[in-house]
């Protein structure tokens, strides 16, 4: 399993290559929007109940996951 210190590392290894795909628009901030994503899975999976995300939190860390994505593409 993928460690929270190697995942801003290996998140390009196991996206979909259909989601990233280096040089293409705005994948920095792509590749950053899935990292949020993936670093949110890790915090909903931990092993013990009282170190995983409530589902509430999950919601509101998803809606601002992509309000932040959203704005950072439209920046341009």
């Amino acid at each position: 399993m993928l460690g929270k210190q190697s995942l801003p590392h290996s998140v390009i290894e196991f996206v979909n290559a259909n989601l990233l795909k280096r040089g293409e628009d705005h994948f920095n901030f792509k590749l950053d929007c899935i990292l949020s994503i993936m670093k949110l899975a890790m915090h909903c999976t931990a092993a013990s109940l009282e170190e995983r995300i409530n589902i509430r939190d999950v919601v509101t860390t998803l809606e601002n996951i992509k309000l932040k994505f959203l704005k950072d593409v439209g920046g341009d």
